[in-house]
């Protein structure tokens, strides 16, 4: 992507920034005007002030260490793993919203054991038996399977 902007608007200057305070941080600093843009993670395609353009969307898939006792399953409902020990994002960064989300909205709770800033941390404490997480499914085909078990999310 950043190949295609240089080629087409070669005077175009691009600093990226990485922020561990994840998509509300970014939604707000665009909102003030000291981004002009952000790459974020949002469930929700409106909000207001702020033009939305989907770049990429892929599905999310539930993470679980290879001898988990859902292990082999194709699919889970989320009643089944409310009470999971769960590695995820700060709140405030757009996966960790759109998963509290749909929790919330079957009236489930669920608790986060491990707060992380990078999704192939959350994969490798996964595999260490540290807790399940929700991830997309390119980290899971980028690292490979071994050590886990990764079910559709419905």
């Amino acid at each position: 992507m950043l190949l295609e902007i240089h080629r087409r608007y070669p005077e175009v200057v691009v600093k990226l920034r990485l922020t561990v305070e994840g998509t509300r941080s970014s939604l707000a600093a665009v909102q003030e005007g000291t981004l002009n843009l952000a790459l974020l993670s949002v469930s929700n395609p409106q909000v207001a002030g702020i033009a939305l353009h989907e770049i990429h969307a892929e599905p999310m898939v539930l993470v679980i260490p290879a001898g988990h006792r859902l292990a082999g399953r194709q699919q889970v409902d989320l009643s089944e793993i409310a009470g999971e020990q769960y590695v995820d994002f700060p709140e405030g960064w757009g996966n960790r919203t759109t998963i509290d989300s749909a929790f919330s909205a079957q009236g489930l709770h669920r608790s986060v054991r491990t707060e992380v800033v990078s999704l192939d941390f959350a994969l490798e404490l996964v595999r260490q038996e540290l807790g399940v997480a929700f991830l997309p499914q390119s980290t899971v085909e980028r690292s490979g399977t071994q050590g886990i078990w990764a079910v559709p999310v419905p």
